[in-house]
């Protein structure tokens, strides 16, 4: 019998479509469009219901995620795992915090190098010459003449040639230039060699004895002393015995500031010449000039020469060199005080307070410094002084030393940045003439040294050690003992030349005095020229 199939309702239908249409899930629909171009929806509200009649296409199930029930075997697993994690991050970071405090492994290397060291050439000093004087060349104005002569000594530890330069507008006798070959008794270092030269006037406008050392060429160099005021004239000279043209700057400061005048660039020097300018053509009434000289092209030595009168009274004349390159310390031996008594009386007398001993500083930088200053006596006395002096960047100090009494000195200056100085000092003689001389701070000396002494009254050398340790130098083969922090003096022959050795460190200048006479130069070191050179590849 057949059993008649019991009719199915819509929901009974759609579950079976429903069924069918799991069976292809994921399976690509071959009528796409359908989907979107006849799906329709339709609804019509009525009485706050809605009716939707859906098209024929089976709908895509969602899936719905069932939570499953934990166990506590799972809460257990979970945690271990999570625990684990944490211990192995800890782990980690421990490491890393290790590794931090301990000192990293560094690989160092060092470039390869070869130390050089260059031929030794030969070495060249110039002697500036004659004074000079400011004479009347009619229409043309006051013009510069050389008078007399410098009478320059030199020597050398290898062969010296002497050879006159030209002194371009100037009349009188030529500038010298020393040029000596290096030593056969030592190949592989430059000479040593040394001159000076010294003279005395005695004319209208110009009396006194001046002296200077023959100076190495260079193209930076600083000159420290002389004045522009009434009375006073300061020249300065650039003598080039090189076989270049040096193109030279000046630049001029004083106790007000630097100085800006017109002419100070572009100065040429021609090869193997001279020239000689006066100072008060680019800056009058200076009281305390600081000339820092620089030059391209040719080298050149430069010097200051101060001539004084006073009203009708030609009161003292000197050549002054180069002072030593700026640095933190400067030292000026030889500062030689005679006649103390003679000199307090003439300089309360009007025109003559520049009898009175000073130290001119001046900073090579742009910062104000406070610089310590010592003046120490060679006698080991405890007479000295020191104290503080503030000093203004861009401005020229004129301390005055007083109460100084007879004797000998050094002057130690330390400051925090680079500086430069001298110190001037004058003479009265027994009739009443008054001499000034200037004695530029001295570098430090290396192993061993020459110098020539220039001829004319008593020359004294002077070694100043600023070490802890004592030294024991050799001047002319004789041993020295130069105390720590203090100075030596050792009487030498005007006109001679002196070897020194196992000076290294020390400071030394040649001082002459005589009666109404006053001069000084530093002594100066080998030439750095043959030194090791380094090279690296």
């Amino acid at each position: 019998m057949t059993v008649p199939e019991e009719p199915r309702n819509q929901d009974d239908e759609r579950r079976a479509q429903a069924s069918a249409s799991d069976e292809h899930v994921g399976a690509p629909d071959s009528h796409p469009e359908r989907v979107s171009d006849e799906r329709t929806t339709e609804a019509s509200v009525a009485g706050g219901s809605a009716d939707f009649v859906a098209d024929d296409t089976p709908e895509t199930p969602v899936e719905v995620p069932v939570r499953r029930p934990v166990d506590r075997r799972g809460l257990a697993l979970v945690g271990a795992r999570a625990l684990t994690g944490v211990v192995a991050v800890a782990a980690a970071a421990g490491l890393i915090a290790g590794a931090s405090l301990l000192p990293l492994p560094s690989l160092r290397t060092t470039p390869p190098s070869v130390a050089v060291v260059p031929d030794a050439t030969e070495e060249r000093l110039a002697c500036p010459g004659p004074l000079v004087e400011l004479t009347d060349a009619g229409d043309e104005g006051a013009a510069v003449r050389a008078f007399g002569s410098a009478d320059p000594i030199a020597d050398a530890t290898g062969d010296l040639e002497q050879t006159g330069l030209m002194a371009d507008d100037i009349s009188g006798a030529a500038p010298v230039a020393l040029t000596a070959q290096p030593s056969e008794d030592e190949p592989g270092l430059p000479s040593l060699v040394a001159g000076a030269q010294s003279q005395s006037a005695a004319t209208a406008d110009v009396r006194g004895f001046a002296a200077t050392a023959c100076g190495v060429p260079s193209g930076d160099s600083w000159l420290v002393g002389g004045a522009t005021t009434t009375g006073r004239t300061t020249f300065i000279g650039l003598t080039n015995p090189t076989a270049v043209a040096a193109n030279v700057t000046l630049t001029l400061y004083g106790e007000q500031g630097p100085v800006t005048a017109p002419g100070t660039a572009g100065i040429s020097v021609p090869a193997g010449g001279q020239i000689v300018l006066p100072l008060a053509g680019f800056a009058p009434d200076l009281v305390s000039p600081v000339v820092h000289v620089q030059s391209r092209g040719g080298q050149v030595v430069a010097t200051l020469q101060q001539t004084i009168v006073r009203g009708l009274e030609a009161g003292g004349v000197d050549l002054v060199g180069a002072t030593a390159a700026p640095a933190a310390s400067l030292t000026v031996p030889g500062v030689a005080v005679t006649g103390s008594a003679a000199l307090a009386g003439r300089i309360g007398e009007a025109g003559f307070e520049d009898l009175q001993t000073v130290l001119r500083l001046f900073v090579a930088d742009d910062a104000d410094v406070t610089a310590r200053v010592s003046v120490v006596p060679d006698d080991g006395s405890t007479t000295g002084a020191s104290f503080d002096l503030p000093l203004e960047a861009g401005r020229v100090t004129d301390l005055p030393l007083d109460n100084l009494t007879d004797g000998s000195y050094t002057v130690h200056v330390e400051a925090d940045a680079p500086i430069v100085g001298a110190v001037r000092l004058s003479q009265v003689g027994a009739t009443g003439a008054v001499d000034v001389g200037w004695l530029p701070a001295a570098p430090p000396l290396s192993d061993d040294a020459l110098v020539t002494i220039a001829r004319g009254g008593s020359p004294t050398l002077y070694l100043a050690n600023r070490t802890d340790d004592a030294v024991t130098a050799e001047v002319s083969g004789q041993a020295v003992e130069v105390p720590a922090g203090s100075s030596a003096r050792v009487p030498v022959a005007a006109g001679s030349t002196v070897p020194l050795a196992g000076v290294e460190g020390l400071y030394a200048a040649v001082t002459i005095t005589g009666d109404g006479a006053i001069a000084s130069y530093p002594v100066l070191p080998r030439s750095a020229s043959a030194d090791p050179v380094r090279v690296y590849p």
